[in-house]
């Protein structure tokens, strides 16, 4: 999406809650984590068609953006969603 100068890119991942309520605190504090080691990208959550959802994103001006640093991006935010899945399907295993 873009905001004036700015562009935000959004992957959000499949775990996802009908209420704020119903998130896990420990899922929070994972991805607080992840946060403090990443470049690119942080993890939030966001209302999407009315639920909850752990979104990994990136915001950016866009005079920064190239091919090369668009490709940065869209591959670190990918990963990192792919990641923490993962992360959570062994947790539910």
């Amino acid at each position: 999406m873009r905001y004036d100068t700015t562009l935000e890119f959004s992957v959000p991942s499949a775990i996802m809650f009908n209420s704020e309520d119903e998130i896990p605190h420990y899922l929070s504090t994972i991805l607080l984590k992840r946060n403090a080691q990443r470049k690119v990208g942080f993890w939030c959550i966001e209302e999407i068609q009315n639920r909850q959802v752990f979104s990994c994103m990136h915001n950016a001006e866009m005079q920064l953006i190239d091919s090369k640093y668009f490709r940065t991006v869209i591959v670190a935010l990918i990963e990192e969603c792919d990641e923490f899945e993962q992360i959570v399907a062994r947790m539910l295993n």
